[in-house]
């Protein structure tokens, strides 16, 4: 239902892996090798990101969205500076979320 309120449950080996993923997305895409690694600061944003989230009930699936085009709505903006480091986050996410939704 839209407006319906979720939590996003991350976990630590699932943040590990998505970072992962994308920072090789982001060098498969040819962004330079300076921007290609998912900063110390960008990786701490994304966690206060969800926390933040969480705690204010702000997760909000529209109508026809699926958990990933949540996700992505409200932290692309944290991890991507560009178009294509947008287009990497998104294939990154198309291999898995690093959490799950609750409820589903």
């Amino acid at each position: 239902m839209a407006g319906e309120t979720y939590r996003f449950v991350p976990t630590t080996e699932g943040l590990n892996a998505f970072f992962r993923r994308y920072e090789a997305e982001r060098q498969r895409s040819g962004i330079a090798t300076g921007l290609a690694h998912v900063s110390p600061q960008q990786r701490i944003d994304t966690i206060v990101t969800i926390l933040g989230l969480n705690s204010a009930g702000g997760w909000q699936r529209n109508a026809g969205e699926d958990g990933q085009q949540v996700w992505l709505r409200y932290l692309t903006p944290v991890l991507a500076e560009t178009r294509d480091s947008a287009l990497a986050l998104a294939a990154a996410a198309d291999a898995g979320l690093p959490g799950l939704f609750e409820p589903e």
